[in-house]
């Protein structure tokens, strides 16, 4: 009948205005990410970014990256089984592993919560591969990947996010990196012998705590998205 015609037509006029506007929500939080993640971090040389928190005015502090990781080879020799696997894409575990034989494990090497895996796969928007850092928890991943460890106490939250940045990392990488035949390696002693600019630890929580709660506003809105579009 036409009133049941109304009836139906309104209600997904009413769906398809709330898709609409968490689209735009989430549009926004990924743009207000993409250029916090530009001025938050210096650049240009600059040792000072363009936006910071009240209270921060210190300039960040050069450092050497041997001076804040070293190379992790530690291997699974606590027997750490494939529900354990990290992929190193994501940085989440992979419950049913990644096909490997249950005895090439105790091969693999042992991840633990901030260690930062290289993966060197190129593509657009990282011309030289990427840093992903594991903040998951305890795991392994396969021994092709290179892996460093944290020396000094560091936020995790922070580096989540400064490790994995192009603008900040791709001068580091050119000078750190070699083609290989699948994908990028990293010549971890080059790697080390590189320097990074480093805000103090009061600073890395404030920075790293911004960006944790963007991300969670951004998979809150993607959820309810693919909620009302179900």
């Amino acid at each position: 009948s036409e009133n049941e015609q109304r009836r139906i037509g309104a209600f997904f006029d009413r769906l398809d205005s709330l898709i609409t506007l968490h689209q735009r929500k989430l549009e926004l939080l990924r743009n207000i990410k993409k250029s916090m993640l530009d001025k938050m971090f210096p650049k240009g040389g600059s040792l000072y970014p363009e936006i910071r928190f009240a209270g921060f005015t210190d300039p960040w502090e050069q450092r050497k990256l041997g001076e804040l990781y070293q190379k992790n080879d530690e291997r699974n020799t606590d027997g750490l089984g494939s529900e354990r696997t990290l992929s190193v894409a994501s940085m989440t575990f992979n419950s049913t592993g990644n096909g490997a034989d249950e005895s090439s494990l105790p091969n693999y090497k042992r991840l633990r919560l901030g260690d930062i895996a290289f993966e060197g796969h190129a593509n657009k928007e990282f011309a030289y591969g990427r840093f992903v850092l594991n903040d998951a928890g305890n795991g392994i991943m396969s021994p092709r990947f290179t892996c460093l460890r944290p020396i000094v106490e560091q936020e995790y939250s922070f580096w989540k996010y400064f490790i994995h940045s192009e603008k900040v990392m791709r001068p580091i990488l050119v000078n750190s990196t070699k083609s290989g035949t699948m994908m990028n390696e990293l010549v971890v002693e080059d790697f080390l012998e590189q320097e990074i600019l480093v805000p103090s630890l009061p600073e890395q929580r404030r920075i790293g705590a911004f960006f944790d709660r963007l991300d969670s506003l951004i998979t809150l809105h993607q959820r309810k998205l693919e909620l009302l579009r179900n």
